[in-house]
């Protein structure tokens, strides 16, 4: 018998080995998967029924078919070509699952998918390549550069959050001048001045997409994990380099840190391949990882003061529905707690690190009477507020759906819940829990618990789109300090968004334009952008600088030849 295992009891040696075999298991199974860029969704309501074939078949369809059909539509259905609301569903839809799997398109038109081996080595490779890149700048090589869209400004010159998709931030405890973000692009921005100016951490590291969860260590600012495409990603240097995490295979929603010992690592993970991932724990930093529950996991939060008691919203393999779970072991165990709401299809938590507020906890939810979820892009269902002030132990539903007082805007949020996973925040103060932000499409603030009009507690969004863009991504509070990210950009508040924000987004250059134009002879640039609408550049406003000139994701920007201050632009609605 080897040395190491001489003074172990023989249980504990099989024990050992049978946890080693597993391991050695699952990484083969994992090595063996095919890689699957393409995260699947439900076909909107009114889609043509072509792209039935995507849903059913995604990626046994012709590609280059379903691009024919899709430019017919487009050609023969003028609300398809400048996305009415009743078509930019399906327009989305089709455009997601596009670029998907655009890369992977064959010469005979269908797509052909590399094992998770596979795309896990040629991202290192080309990590590997491009960490040597600051050698070649040095050898006199010109390299690309950005220039912009760094800062958008609107109509008179205003500042205008219309910059870039941002899906998940992260702030130091420690130091609340220090936060990072991630992009819906793959890009991971740092700032040292809570958010007023952002830099790209390693700007040409390849993520695999996505920034999808995002957390730094609370003990160290230059730790920080990152969740992007379905990798997970490790930087002990503030961000300048990363490390592929071998553990962990998936799209990874959240990660939590133990704010006692940073050592001990919590992340929920969801659905890779159509097989349920689930929540797992590392108790050394992430050099191991131990599946402790297996399933679809949305969201966890670790009880301020008692980082052991472990808050998460689930959905168990063989179950239809989340459900709730609490953990006072720091996550080797959970039980289950009731909801007021059943058929719970999407979710996000928060906690209060208030001085009275350890006990509180809200949930953000959608519940379907389908009781069907669809991964990041379904979940849709009616919406709920739900709160705790037990720990977790028991729940009320804060939600009003009365004649005259309605706790969600009936535009877009109250009918369907929003987009659904994609789009939700939930954020509690960290001075007084009973106020809390939360949001779907449109964000609210309620110094109630959650309840309260939504014409009075809109802050941003369709509701009330002068103080935020619409489309809610994530919510970070420390201290006094409170910023939110979404489809267009972030905004902070020294108030908890008593009153309006501000923008702290430039730098962040991660816009995705559809359309592209470019003067002839004058400095001009104009394109339509995903999300955030069209946007013009040129030289006498100065590098990095643009101006937001409506649309909505449309494919355009046409300079004129003969006259390069003219700019032309199909807006949509």
């Amino acid at each position: 018998m080897p040395h190491y295992f001489k003074d172990m009891p023989l249980k504990v040696v099989c024990m050992s080995l049978l946890t080693a075999c597993i391991a050695v298991t699952d990484m083969k199974a994992q090595s063996d998967m095919t890689f699957d860029p393409y995260a699947r969704e439900p076909l909107p309501v009114g889609a043509p029924t072509w792209m039935r074939e995507i849903l059913d078949n995604p990626t046994g369809v012709n590609y280059r078919k379903m691009d024919s059909l899709f430019n017919y539509w487009l050609a023969t259905d003028i609300n398809a070509r400048v996305k009415t609301l009743d078509r930019k569903p399906a327009v989305n839809f089709y455009r997601r699952w596009m670029k998907a799997y655009r890369p992977y398109v064959g010469t005979d038109g269908y797509i052909h998918l590399p094992t998770m081996q596979e795309h896990i080595d040629k991202l290192e490779r080309q990590n590997k390549r491009t960490a040597n890149m600051p050698m070649t700048r040095a050898a006199g090589i010109r390299q690309w550069r950005n220039i912009g869209p760094n800062t958008t400004k609107g109509k008179g010159s205003k500042p205008k959050d219309s910059q870039a998709c941002v899906y998940r931030l992260s702030v130091s405890p420690q130091n609340p001048n220090i936060l990072y973000c991630g992009t819906e692009m793959g890009v991971v921005f740092k700032t040292t001045d809570k958010g007023k100016n952002w830099k790209p951490c390693n700007a040409l590291h390849n993520f695999g997409g996505p920034i999808f969860a995002l957390q730094v260590d609370p003990n160290n600012a230059n730790i920080v994990y990152a969740g992007g495409g379905q990798n997970f990603w490790k930087s002990t240097d503030g961000g300048e380099s990363w490390e592929l995490q071998h553990g962990i295979v998936g799209r990874v929603n959240s990660i939590r840190v133990s704010p006692e010992n940073s050592q001990h690592l919590t992340i929920c993970t969801g659905i890779i391949k159509g097989e349920a991932g689930g929540f797992y724990t590392s108790i050394d930093g992430g050099r191991s990882y131990q599946l402790r529950f297996r399933g679809v996991c949305h969201d966890h939060e670790l009880q301020p003061g008692n980082p052991k008691r472990i808050y998460m919203l689930a959905k168990p393999s063989d179950d239809y529905e989340f459900l709730m779970y609490v953990s006072d072991d720091e996550g080797l165990s959970f039980r289950q707690v009731k909801l007021p709401v059943s058929n719970v299809v999407a979710g996000r938590l928060a906690v209060s690190e208030a001085p009275n507020g350890q006990d509180y906890v809200y949930a953000l939810v959608n519940a379907s009477y389908m009781g069907m979820d669809y991964g990041p892009y379904g979940g849709q269902g009616k919406p709920y507020i739900l709160k705790s002030i037990d720990a977790g132990n028991t729940w009320t539903d804060q939600t009003e759906r009365t004649t005259y007082k309605a706790t969600f805007s009936p535009f877009v949020d109250e009918p369907q819940g929003g987009q659904g996973y994609f789009d939700m925040i939930v954020g509690a103060s960290p001075l007084n829990p009973e106020h809390v932000i939360f949001g779907l499409c449109s964000s609210y603030r309620s110094v109630e618990g959650g309840k309260g009009w939504y014409r009075e507690t809109a802050i941003g969004g369709y509701q009330k789109s002068e103080g935020m863009h619409p489309d809610m991504q994530d919510i970070v509070v420390c201290g006094n300090d409170t910023w939110i990210c979404t489809d267009g950009g972030i905004k902070y508040s020294a108030d908890f968004f008593a009153t309006p924000g501000e923008d702290r987004h430039f730098g962040i250059y991660a816009s995705e334009y559809v359309g592209f134009g470019q003067g002839w002879n004058e400095d001009v640039m104009v394109g339509g952008r995903w999300h955030n609408g069209n946007a013009v550049m040129t030289d006498r406003y100065g590098e990095g600088n643009s101006l937001y000139v409506s649309g909505v994701e449309q494919s355009t920007g046409h300079v004129m030849l003969s006259d390069n201050n003219k700019a032309f632009f199909r807006t949509g609605v």
